[in-house]
């Protein structure tokens, strides 16, 4: 059970540390890190795994598990040696079925957090 004052100290960390905002340079990041460690998304405060379904052309197409039907931006969440890593997208199109093609924003990242996995929250 997470206690409160540990959800505030997730999500400050999550806004933590090192940003990057080249979408080039996230969008190589993500081929290599999304096919390897699981994604979640934040849906009603608690994350929930994403299913990237395929990355092109310098964008990210998901099965999103959030029923939001205008979504602007999406945060997308992995976590890798210990380190958070929270990647901002730009909502390019959403379908009926929850399928979004998302081009990237930002990645920052939250160093030495000693998380192991989002599914703990």
């Amino acid at each position: 059970m997470v206690e409160i004052g540990q959800k505030k100290n997730f999500a400050q960390r999550i806004m933590d540390i090192k940003e990057i905002t080249d979408p080039a340079t996230i969008f190589k990041m993500t081929e290599t890190l999304f096919k390897q460690f699981p994604v979640y998304i934040i849906v009603d405060g608690k994350p929930k795994q994403v299913k990237v379904i395929a990355m092109k052309n310098l964008g990210v197409l998901i099965q999103s598990p959030d029923n939001n039907q205008n979504p602007t931006e999406r945060f997308l969440l992995l976590t890798n040696a210990g380190n958070l890593l929270r990647f901002t997208f730009k909502v390019n199109t959403k379908d009926p079925r929850g399928i979004e093609l998302l081009n990237p924003v930002a990645r920052n990242q939250a160093r030495n957090t000693n998380y192991q996995s989002l599914s703990s929250f």
